[in-house]
This record gives C-alpha cells, structure tokens and sequence, in this order.
C-alpha cells in the first residue's frame, strides 16, 4: 500500500473519469497527474451523477481528508441541479479548504455566489466567467481547460491525411444530424464518447448500440470509429486535415493536435469563449442550421497567426496549472 504519511489528501467531487468521454477523461487525467506532482493524495472521489450522501466510503473518509475540490467540468451552467447537490453539500465543509476549480460560471442562481465565496480558491476555464464572478465580489484565477494542461508532442514526421472527421454532440437531434453529413460525405465519424467493452466495439452489438446513440438505424451507418482511449483519439485527430464537432472537448483536443475545426453553437458560450480567450478566428463557431449545407471545403486551415496563438495559449494551459495545484498544496 503506498506510504501517505507525508502527502496531504483531498477529496474530489464531480469525477467524470466514468463518463465513457474522452474529453471527460483527459481532464480526470491531468487533475490525477498533476496532484501527484504536488504530493497530494486522493483519499475519496465523488462520481459524477452519483449521489453524495450514499458514498458511504467518501462520507466516512471527511474528517481525515485536508481539503477538497470540486471539477466544475460540464456542470456548473444554468442552474444545473446536479451542480447545487454538489454545491450544498460543499458548503458544509467549508471549514477546510474547498477549491473549485475548470469550470464555466454562467446563467447560475444568485443564491449560490453566498456558497462560492467561502471557498478558498476559484479556477474558472475562460476569460467571461472570471469577469462574471468579479463582478460579484468573487475573486478567481483563470486556467484554461485540463484537457490541454499534459503536455502532448505531435509528430510532424506524419503528413495529415486528406480526410476529415465528424465528431458528436450532447444534444440527440444534432447527433443524427452530425452522422449524416459524415454518411453523405463519406467521411470518418468519430465521436468524443466511447464505450469500454470488447464485445459492443465490433459486430452487430455495436452497430445497434451505436445506432441508438446517434439516434440511427444500425444499418444505415458503417463508416465510424470508436477509439479505445483518449491516446487513441488524439491520434486519429492528430492525422486528419479537419474536424467538425459538437463538443467543447472535441474543439479542445484539436486544438491541442493543432487539426482545424468547425464546432456547432451549443446552449452555453463555452466554445465561443475558449476561441476569445485563444485569439483565433470566431468564425471556427457555426449556427445550428449550418449542418445541412456545410461541407469539408468550409473548414478553413489555421493561418501562421492562428499556429503561433494555440501554440502559447498550450503553453500557458501548462504554466497555469502547475500555479493552480501549487495553491492547492499551499492552502492544505
């Protein structure tokens, strides 16, 4: 068993390791990697869309944990009942250090600024949502999203290839949507969500699941890919000339393989801000009804400007993370 006698421990709430999501797994990654880095143990964790109180196990271990942080990813937008669960249970243990940390903060109740504030550290992903809780009082830190905080080296001694992927969304409509145009154009679809079992990978059993996901009969799709993990999929973004995504994580991860992307609108502006924070081309966002028409002809290569802008801000995503877990350590 390892020695933690001299490590400082702390619980994490809102783990989305288990969320069958490559995006989702990358950023439970780093926060993995870099509190080891920092010597800080993980004594508990919280799965998303679990609930708190019946981890008998996270429960018990409260007392003994020195702090705790919760993985705002995902959650904290619009009110999302699931982020006020968290919310209210943190609130009880603000006697020791609670840290929230790559999260949006947009469209939430005003009530729940009162529960932020005991916090003893804010990490918000973009730009928008720093300035929305300074204009509450709140002071936080910028860090761009985990998902680009690894270091990932791409290999240039491979030409991309002169294909494109298509990649998936949250919302089901726009998943059947998304297939289609990779159907009609015959390109690779590959979603950000994967499944973790041998046998729903290969066959008929993965042609009817995947089929329901996307909201498609299984036989009317054969073109797709379901990469195994998240180095996987990197590498298959790595070699592509494009992708067109739903998904905030499907734009971060290209932006870490540096592959020029289209990425739908989505209800919150996530995407739209990690695009301002990074400086490039907010034209790389599309309206909804842009699917229908859109083609691999649209999605423009990234200028030399464009090339330098993602090359720093990945560097920064580095810097500010080390700084980020470095507070952590500090406040334990």
């Amino acid at each position: 068993m390892k020695d933690i006698s001299d490590c400082k421990s702390i619980i994490i709430f809102n783990d989305t390791s288990l969320r069958s999501h490559h995006g989702c797994s990358r950023v439970m990654e780093a926060i993995k990697f870099w509190l080891e880095n920092k010597k800080i143990f993980i004594l508990e964790t919280h799965f998303a869309h679990k609930e708190i109180q019946k981890n008998q196990k996270l429960l018990d271990a409260i007392n003994e944990a020195d702090g705790f942080i919760i993985n705002g990813e995902g959650t904290f937008h619009n009110g999302a009942e699931k982020a006020e669960h968290i919310l209210n249970f943190c609130d009880q243990l603000s006697s020791k250090p609670v840290f929230f940390i790559n999260g949006i903060w947009e469209n939430n109740p005003q009530e729940w600024l009162t529960r932020l504030k005991k916090f003893r550290g804010v990490f918000v992903r973009d730009s928008k949502s720093k300035e929305t809780l300074l204009s509450h009082n709140i002071e936080s830190h910028f860090c761009p999203d985990l998902s680009l905080s690894l270091a990932y080296k791409l290999n240039n001694q491979i030409e991309r290839q002169n294909y494109i992927v298509i990649g998936d969304s949250v919302r089901w409509e726009t998943r059947k949507l998304l297939s289609n145009l990779a159907r009609f154009n015959g390109a690779q679809f590959v979603p950000t969500k994967t499944v973790h079992y041998k046998l729903l990978k290969k066959g008929f059993l993965s042609k009817a699941l995947f089929g329901f996901y996307m909201n498609l009969k299984p036989y009317f799709f054969s073109n797709y890919m379901l990469p195994d993990n998240v180095n996987e999929y990197l590498e298959v973004l790595s070699k592509a000339s494009g992708h067109i995504t739903g998904r905030y994580h499907g734009v971060c991860l290209s932006i870490l393989t540096e592959t020029p992307f289209l990425c739908l609108k989505s209800k919150t502006s996530k995407v739209e801000q990690l695009i301002s924070d990074i400086g490039i081309n907010p034209n790389r966002v599309i309206g909804f009804e842009s699917i229908q028409t859109i083609s691999e002809k649209d999605i423009f290569p990234f200028d030399n400007e464009e090339l330098e802008k993602i090359r720093m801000f990945n560097s920064n995503a580095l810097k500010c993370a080390d700084n980020l877990f470095t507070s952590i350590f500090n406040a334990l």
